[in-house]
């Protein structure tokens, strides 16, 4: 949200996804509570980067089919603040098209 308009910068869209995580040697899952194409919102985790730090989250957004292999999405952001149960982070290159299709999709996923 920007403090002078108290509006969110971009559409969040509500998705409770599982996300593996990784940064500095550390790993473990969390809840994908939210997603935009700024950032995402991580909850139900123990994990506590600290504010700056890289993480790289990956997570399967359709179910695997017998007949064709799921690849996993993959996305890099920077901790930019802490919540009561997690974090959440700002994409690094949220013009990237692959990252923006991963986020309608995820969208598109939650609406269904």
């Amino acid at each position: 949200m920007t403090e002078a308009t108290r509006t969110p910068r971009s559409n969040r869209f509500p998705a409770p996804l599982k996300v593996y995580c990784s940064f500095e040697r550390v790993e473990g899952f969390a809840s994908l509570i939210n997603i935009s194409y700024s950032g995402a919102l991580l909850g139900n985790t123990g994990l506590r980067p600290e504010v700056g730090t890289r993480v790289n989250l990956c997570m399967h957004l359709k179910p695997p089919r017998a007949s064709e292999a799921s690849k996993p999405s993959e996305l890099i952001g920077i901790v930019n603040r802490h919540s009561s149960d997690g974090f959440a982070v700002a994409f690094e290159d949220n013009r990237d098209l692959d990252m923006r299709r991963m986020v309608d999709d995820a969208a598109a996923l939650v609406a269904t």
